[in-house]
């Protein structure tokens, strides 16, 4: 059986002392706190995934420019797997003013059960050439990655 995962996209001013990726981060998120805050102190040091507490992925971008897009279009968990579906919109063209930006992609994991998984990110970029029509992009690329780790058990 398979559900989905709930998915939250996260912009962060480039320069603001996080690393763009492409990355990801795994640890616990028992204690409130932002997706920028968790990414900063995973990236330090990941937690991992820790029995019987909530645990959350979070994937880092590459550095955007202001009119690009990043958004989840599907995902899904099984038993010892999770799949995020990221898709790009990527701007070609003039601009006026740009303020760059990294996109976190946060995954909720909820309590994940003794055992090694994996996480797959599989990514689409389109390219648009109108700024005020992302809408009307088209397919440039496709990538995957593949992402493993393990929860211990006690």
């Amino acid at each position: 059986m398979t559900e989905p995962l709930t998915i939250s996209v996260t912009r962060v001013p480039a320069g603001s002392g996080l690393e763009p990726g492409p990355g990801l981060v795994v640890g616990s998120a028992e204690h409130e706190a932002s997706t920028a805050e968790l990414f900063e102190r995973f990236s330090r040091k990941s937690s991992g995934c820790q029995l019987g507490q909530r645990t959350v992925a979070i994937i880092s971008t590459g550095v955007l420019d202001t009119p690009d897009q990043v958004m989840a279009s599907g995902s899904r968990r099984d038993r010892h797997g999770f799949d995020v579906n990221l898709e790009v919109r990527d701007f070609d063209g003039p601009m006026a003013a740009n303020d760059q930006w990294l996109a976190l992609v946060r995954m909720e994991l909820g309590y994940p059960e003794e055992g090694s998984y994996q996480l797959t990110v599989y990514e689409t970029v389109l390219r648009f050439t109108d700024i005020g029509h992302p809408e009307a992009a088209e397919k440039v690329r496709t990538a995957e990655w593949r992402f493993s780790f393990r929860c211990p058990g006690e």
